[in-house]
């Protein structure tokens, strides 16, 4: 600036105009909460070489990193500073540069986050952003960002999602979400068919299930079936699935498993909301075989089902080995191996005494057991052993039972040898200890024959106390004989004995002994049942009806007492059985939740002068007080507390307890996907998390804005699942008398406060509760700055006192919204507390303040900083000042300080003039800048306010003087007389030929051109630039004017003056031709004189007329024109050119003397010739 300044006092003006452009007319952008952008914009010099200058901003918050630039393309660089900022960031940049002065507005709006360039005001931003690109709205819902939008500053979606994020899904949790806050319903799903049916399949195939959802966002659906031969290819599928609103599920239909007929199953669909059931059929051909193998099986089984009703004697004899004989015939026909089924068929045939008919069976298949009895030797044993029988010949048989001993002893035919062996080995067949040591060594070996079971059964029938304990072989053969009725009341009282000591295997122990007690009803088998369900630790419904019984039966059985109450169902009405009463009156080691189901039937059934009754009073009394302090709850606890606990028992430690149980919930959810409940107060921090038991849970629930999540076994959180919520207790009066006694309860304080906060209308007491809570360390963020809300609305309200003072200077504003800080801030300026007030304004802003509040400040801020620059204070006074609401301080203060465009310096520096103020050297700094930039308006008025000031510069008084020259010399305005006396007190100041610009000059003289008159200084002083300027060959056709004041030079007498302004280093060319005459073109240069300014001097006669045309290198011309013979006068009477002139008037006006004039043209001419010799 001071460069351009030294240039213009020397007068050297710049004609060829500055052009800048800039990057962006104006600049709008985003930033985040609480963090900082940096950014820049251009500004490019289109013309004049370079292009320097100096840029403001109008708003603290956006920063520049230079405030000066220079050159042909300048960056700017800016940071935008959003700490604390809850609102737009609105101000303009201010360009002050040798272009001019612009403004560029701008405005950045704060936003919480801004993901993929986008602003997150609203959740319904937030919930289109999900829609566009589901991935990047889960990256930003899992950052620390997301809890910054405006919308998760409402506590009941911040609660929501505290509960949600981080737990199991991120697609489910990110769903759950969207569906808790209403911005999007749940996802729901129907499939398209019916039903699928399937005819004649010949092999295993594919097929697809429709799925049609309605709504998007993201579901997993379980796909299930209760058949094996339907096979899905994975186990669910999930939103990436479908294609838009449909998804085509594969399933396999196994040919391999289907039976023949048809065949039923179900595919089943679940999601968390619905469930879907699609029947499916499958049909084969009647004469396929049955998947286990040939239809032989089936009939050959039902032989074995009659064979074993044959042994254990069941139904008449001749009708089952009839009906054996029909089942082996039709199970002969389609065998795979024919030979085995004769020989069945051979040993019914014995059975029936049919010998003959054996004998033929035996024939029949001879040849091929015979051949086959090294690859078949259990069909070669069983031949011989049907030879034998059939013979009746003791040495063959005795030669059998040695073959089958080698077989059985060699591993050969192993099963078949034993068992023939059982019924022929004499040895076996006379120690019925050994024979079961031997079946048990067989069952050991993998054994599971049902051939086996019936030797088991009779021997221990016959021999029962062989039974000497019970393990899986036992267990299995009797269960075998009870299924076909092979064993007698001694061996069934004998197994109900061992079976108490089961330890393996008790589940089939336990329906063995249920079917020996259906069969023998004894004593011992109830026993035995009772003692197997309780080692099992069963409390089932089932359970009960046989303890029950045991109960009834008087069965004297260990904790079967306690078994009793553990299986009691809910549903249980009357009083217990008086034994159990009387057992459990004395001692007893139940759990809490069956004591409070004994006590609760003493008090629901027994009178209160019963001696029952007494016995438990002092019991229940205890418990109640001991499950108090445990905080144990139930339903029947419930009700015990209520009748055993009084509002007089309350001291302060059992009110430290009790809200637990007075405020307590059964929370019922029937999913039973759910296993645990998750309750979220919008109060405090953390969570309360309870199992669910049976779909049931009980927690305290003290306050309203409780949210209730529900967990899955993967950790998975739900929002909406449907529950039940009931209250287990209702004693207002207790709850009063708890809250008397231990105020201090955590949550009983907040249960007051939020009772306070439905008053609406506080009083300094309830002012101090909401104070205490507010500092503790457990409440949730969100309601602390709620608390701190009412209080600074409270205060805000009310007259001054210290309370109000001291709280309103001790609060940390950061937990105060943009509204209760605007209130703390008026309240601390209302009380004079400057700094305090300042400080908040400085770091959270202070544009929502009304200006007379911000004006008060800024007026005293001024003067307790002594006038200190400070650059918000600045802004400040500007705001005010731009407000209309200042004051003689704001006003010095700016007039110190302040710089922006010269139109606001301006205003500034009226108002200070006005109120006369100390202006500072603000004149001389807008002067300067005003002589800088080119922005003229009301220079004058400012050269004023400077040239009245104490200290002025020569070099800033003469850059105005040729600035204000250039602009009278140019004709773009009219010259000021106090201008002109400025510019003759400059020339008297210093010779005119070394001190005033010629521009200066020019102006001076132009000015004296158009006077009436003149005073002999300015004549004298006119004479002398004249010369001065005649010296530089700097002519103008003006001086002509002159001519009456001042001599002028002769190069100027007689001739016509051609002006042209244009650039100073351009090329210019006249063309040019005289008429009347007329004549060739003549071309020559025009003369460059003065800054742009081309001047061609010309001599034209009387009548002649000069037509010209001035180019400067292009094809047309820049300027044309004509001019004539302007007889002025202006011609030296003795001249040659004078007299010339005179002829030619003579001549047009038929002078008599023209003769004359000839005469002495041609004397004088000859004489010149005569005289002077050419140069």
């Amino acid at each position: 600036m001071k460069e351009r300044i030294n240039r213009l006092a020397k007068g050297l003006i710049e004609y060829g105009d500055v052009q800048v452009s800039f990057s962006a007319a104006e600049i709008e952008g985003t930033v985040i909460f609480d963090d900082k952008m940096r950014d820049e914009f251009r500004i490019v010099c289109e013309q004049g070489g370079s292009v320097k200058g100096l840029v403001y901003s109008t708003n603290q918050r956006v920063s520049l990193f230079s405030d000066n630039f220079m050159g042909r393309d300048c960056r700017v660089i800016y940071e935008v500073d959003a700490s604390y900022a809850e609102e737009d960031i609105e101000g303009e940049f201010q360009i002050v540069c040798s272009g001019g002065e612009f403004r560029i507005p701008y405005c950045f709006h704060v936003c919480a986050v801004n993901p993929e360039g986008r602003k997150i005001e609203s959740l319904e931003d937030f919930t289109g952003l999900v829609k566009e690109n589901g991935e990047e709205a889960l990256r930003f819902f899992e950052s620390s960002d997301f809890i910054k939008c405006p919308f998760m500053q409402e506590a009941g979606i911040r609660t929501l999602y505290d509960g949600l994020w981080g737990r199991g899904s991120r697609q489910n949790a990110l769903e759950e979400f969207l569906v808790g806050t209403g911005a999007k319903e749940p996802v729901r799903f129907t499939v398209r068919e019916a039903e699928k049916e399937y005819q004649l399949p010949e092999e295993s195939f594919c097929d697809t299930l429709t799925v049609q959802r309605s709504g998007w966002g993201y579901v997993r659906l379980e796909l299930s079936s209760d058949s094996d031969w339907i096979q899905f290819d994975r186990p669910a599928v999930t939103d990436a699935d479908f294609d838009g609103d449909l998804c085509s599920v594969p399933y396999t239909v196994r040919y391999d498993r289907l039976h023949a007929g048809k065949n039923y199953g179900r595919i089943r669909v679940s999601g968390l909301y619905d469930e879907a059931v699609l029947p499916v059929s499958a049909v084969l051909r009647s004469n396929r075989l049955w998947t286990d193998g040939p239809s032989w099986k089936r009939d050959f089984a039902n032989f074995v089902s009659l064979y074993l009703k044959q042994e254990a004697g069941q139904y008449e004899q001749n009708l089952l080995l009839n009906s054996m004989q029909t089942a082996l015939s039709r199970a002969h026909a389609t065998a795979r191996v024919p030979a085995v089924i004769r020989l069945y068929q051979a040993d019914v045939s014995l059975l029936q005494e049919k010998g003959e008919q054996a004998r033929q069976f035996l024939e029949e298949v001879k040849e091929e057991v015979l051949d086959n009895r090294d690859r078949d030797p259990a069909s070669y044993c069983y031949y011989m052993y049907l030879k034998a029988e059939e013979s009746k010949d003791a040495v063959q048989k005795q030669t059998m039972v040695k073959l089958l001993r080698r077989y059985y002893e060699d591993g050969t035919a192993v099963d078949m040898a034993f068992y023939i062996l059982m019924k022929t080995d004499p040895e076996l067949m006379e120690n019925d200890s050994l024979a079961l040591s031997r079946l048990k060594a067989h069952f050991r070996k993998g054994s599971r024959s049902p051939y086996l079971y019936l030797a088991v059964c009779r021997i221990l029938s016959r021999t029962p106390e062989l039974l000497r304990v019970m393990e899986d072989f036992e267990i299995q053969s009797l269960f075998f004989g009870c299924r076909y009725g092979l064993m007698t009341e001694e061996l069934a009282k004998a197994a109900a004995l061992q079976s108490i000591q089961v330890k393996k295997g008790r589940g089939l122990a336990l329906r063995l002994v249920g079917k020996i007690y259906e069969s023998y009803p004894s004593r011992e088998a109830l026993t035995a049942v009772c003692a197997l369900l309780i080692r099992s630790d069963c409390r089932s419904r089932e359970a009960f009806s046989w303890y029950a019984k045991g109960v009834e039966e008087d069965v004297h059985l260990t904790r079967l007492y306690e078994y009793y109450l553990y299986a009691l169902p809910e549903d249980y009405e009357g009083a217990l059985p008086r034994i159990i009463l009387l057992y459990f009156s004395y001692n007893h080691t139940l759990d809490y939740r069956t004591q409070a189901v004994l006590y609760l039937n003493v008090l629901t059934y027994m009178k209160e002068d019963e001696e029952v009754y007494r016995a438990y009073e002092g019991q229940i009394e205890t418990f109640a007080v001991e499950q108090l302090f445990q905080s144990h709850m139930n339903c029947d606890l419930a009700k015990i507390y209520d009748g055993m606990i009084y509002p007089e028992m309350v001291d302060e430690k059992i009110a430290r307890v009790l809200p637990k149980l007075l405020y307590a919930k059964e929370i019922r959810c029937e999913n039973p996907q759910m296993c645990q409940a998750v309750l979220c107060y919008e109060e405090m921090k953390g969570e309360t998390v309870v199992t669910l038991h049976g779909g049931r849970a009980y927690v305290p629930v003290y306050l309203k804005n409780v949210h209730v999540l529900f967990q899955d076994d993967y950790g998975s959180r739900y929002g909406n699942i449907a529950y039940t919520a009931s209250d287990m207790m209702e004693s207002p009066e207790l709850c009063e008398r708890t809250a008397q006694m231990y105020p201090a309860h955590e949550m009983l304080r907040l249960l007051k406060c939020q009772q306070i906060l439905e008053k609406k209308e506080y009083s300094s007491e309830d002012i101090d509760v909401l104070k205490d809570i507010s500092q503790e360390e457990n409440i949730h963020g969100l309601y602390r700055k709620k608390l701190v809300s009412e209080i600074v609305s409270y205060y805000y309200r009310m007259e001054e006192t210290d309370a109000c003072d001291e709280y309103l200077l001790d609060i940390d504003k950061k937990l105060l919204n943009s509204e209760d800080r605007q209130k703390v801030l008026e309240a601390l300026i209302t009380k004079d507390y400057y700094e305090e007030a300042y400080r908040m304004a400085a770091r959270y802003g202070y544009r929502q303040l009304g200006v007379s509040r911000i004006f008060k400040m800024t007026s005293r801020m001024i003067l307790k900083r002594h006038f200190e620059k400070d650059v918000l204070l600045l802004e400040m006074a500007c705001y005010c000042f731009e407000k209309g609401r200042y004051d003689d301080v704001v006003i010095e203060y700016l007039c110190c300080h302040y710089n922006g465009l010269s139109s606001a310096m301006y205003r500034v520096l009226a108002a200070a003039a006005a109120s006369h103020v100390t202006l500072y050297d603000m004149p001389e700094r807008l002067l300067g800048q005003m002589l800088f930039d080119g922005v003229h308006l009301q220079l004058d008025r400012v050269f004023r306010y400077y040239i009245e000031g104490k200290s002025i510069d020569e070099s800033l008084i003469r850059a105005y003087l040729v600035v204000k020259s250039s602009r009278y010399f140019e004709e773009s305005e009219a010259f000021d007389r106090d201008v002109l006396g400025y510019i003759e007190i400059q020339a008297e100041r210093s010779e005119v030929k070394n001190g005033l610009p010629d521009i200066c000059m020019l102006a001076l003289t132009k000015y004296y051109s158009r006077e009436d008159s003149l005073t002999d200084k300015q004549i004298e002083l006119c004479q002398a630039i004249i010369d001065e300027l005649s010296r530089k060959r700097i002519i103008f056709a003006y001086y002509k004017k002159l001519a009456r004041f001042v001599e002028l030079p002769g190069d100027l007498m007689g001739k016509t003056v051609i002006e042209y302004h244009g650039k100073k280093n351009q090329n210019l060319w006249i063309h040019q031709r005289i008429l009347p005459d007329g004549g060739d073109v003549v071309v020559e240069t025009m003369p460059h004189v003065f800054d742009g300014y081309f001047v061609k001097l010309l001599s034209l006669f009387y009548g002649e007329t000069l037509e010209y045309e001035i180019y400067d290198g292009g094809a047309e011309p820049v300027a044309r024109g004509s001019a004539g013979y302007s007889g002025d006068g202006s011609q030296p009477a003795g001249s040659r050119v004078g007299r010339l002139d005179g002829i030619l008037k003579a001549q047009a006006s038929e002078d008599e003397g023209l003769q004359e004039k000839m005469e002495q043209y041609a004397i004088r001419d000859e004489m010149t010739e005569m005289l002077f010799e050419y140069l």
